[in-house]
């Protein structure tokens, strides 16, 4: 007998790399659904041994088949092999959802391809802390996409992170700020590291200063109340510190800098969208 809550449907993922592998053990770590109703396919015969020997889940080289055992279709594959991918669907479309999470591929580009079946088709943006269980995750539906299914879809991408659910226009600036945020703050952390090595920190100490810095600050801004000004302005004392590191920022048009990058990746991601 099923554990309560576990999902009456078998679930595919096309594409066994870091994303679908993620939500490959997300889902088991939820106890979403059983091993045995997970499929993965991967021309890739090591990635999908691999995540054979990780979480025994049913395994195969043929998208075809796949995609004929499965009520719910994940397809997490790069976009340059999203056309391929959309062909071996072929007939087998009938009473399925497909999931993309193809960076740049729209639900409509995914409806034309498949010749417009109403068939539901969910297009969905997550990031990269998802491999860690704490993913930022944006959803938009489809043209024949109903409520039911954008459940499903919430059920499954909240085992790797938290939902949230946009019209699908809106999808560029998500992959701006989401999408593309974690390399900023990276970039960010690099650049403190290094400018604590040249303050005279040895890398082992600026390193811990550096991660815990971060996780904390990272940490109060999702836990308290207080938006990010507020808790800015309760370390910057007049005068202080934290003032004169501020005040470079502020010479250095710091905020300007950042508001330019989301703008010009949401502008990129508007010329790879198809």
């Amino acid at each position: 007998m099923r554990p309560k809550g576990i999902l009456e449907v078998n679930i595919g993922i096309i594409g066994s790399g870091n994303m679908g592998s993620a939500l490959i053990k997300g889902m088991l770590k939820a106890k979403l659904i059983s091993k045995k109703n997970i499929f993965a396919a991967d021309l890739d015969i090591l990635k999908l041994k691999k995540i054979k020997k990780e979480t025994d889940i049913n395994i195969t080289d043929s998208n075809e088949k796949l995609i004929k055992s499965c009520g719910i279709i994940i397809i997490a594959v790069k976009p340059q092999t999203i056309d391929i991918v959309l062909n071996d669907f072929k007939q087998n479309t009938h009473k399925k959802i497909v999931i993309s999470i193809v960076a740049g591929i729209t639900t409509n580009y995914i409806e034309k391809k498949m010749e417009n079946k109403n068939i539901s088709i969910i297009r969905v943006m997550p990031n990269t802390p998802a491999l860690i269980g704490e993913g930022m995750i944006a959803i938009s539906s489809g043209r024949w996409t109903s409520s039911n299914d954008l459940n499903l879809a919430n059920k499954i991408f909240s085992s790797v992170g938290k939902v949230v659910y946009i019209k699908e226009k809106l999808m560029n600036a998500v992959t701006a700020v989401s999408g593309s945020g974690p390399a900023y703050l990276f970039y960010f952390i690099e650049a403190l590291r290094e400018g604590a090595y040249k303050a005279g920190l040895s890398k082992d100490i600026a390193d811990i200063l550096v991660k815990q810095t971060i996780y904390g600050a990272s940490k109060m801004v999702v836990s308290l109340k207080d938006d990010p000004i507020t808790l800015r302005q309760q370390v910057t004392s007049p005068g202080g510190t934290t003032m004169a590191a501020i005040k470079v920022f502020e010479n250095k048009r710091f905020k300007e800098i950042i508001k330019y990058a989301i703008s010009s990746a949401k502008n990129r991601a508007k010329e790879l969208t198809k």
